[in-house]
């Protein structure tokens, strides 16, 4: 399902320099399609609790997800707070080995050296 080598353009993506082996990719990718699966199994588990409904949707991930304690999809949250009006950029990723390509969403770079950048928090 997930190769080593879409998992390398995803380091690649990420401006990650030195790239990632392709043994390790593997492995990296079998870790992933592992999580995916078990994301789907429980969403399908969900979707078959809710009668009249013939079709896996994005609600049927994000609850699948929260019950497994993963992080929101990005941009498909369902919860109704206004943020899947949140929109990106995607950026095309083209693999040298296979000529396979990946699209990833660009997210805004944080500037990390700047102390002044997220307020502190009051001590409790």
């Amino acid at each position: 399902m997930i190769s080593g080598e879409t998992v390398q353009a995803v380091v690649l993506g990420f401006r990650h320099s030195s790239g990632l082996k392709l043994d390790a990719a593997e492995d990296v990718a079998g870790f992933v399609e592992y999580r995916v699966r078990k994301v789907i199994e429980e969403a399908m588990k969900i979707q078959q609790r809710c009668p009249g409904q013939q079709q896996l949707s994005a609600l049927h991930i994000e609850y699948a997800m929260r019950r497994l304690g993963m992080e929101p999809l990005y941009g498909f949250s369902t919860g109704g707070s206004g943020s899947n009006k949140r929109h990106g950029t995607f950026s095309k990723v083209t693999v040298k080995q296979g000529g396979r390509s990946l699209i990833l969403l660009k997210e805004e770079e944080i500037d990390l050296e700047k102390p002044n950048l997220f307020p502190i928090p009051d001590p409790p």
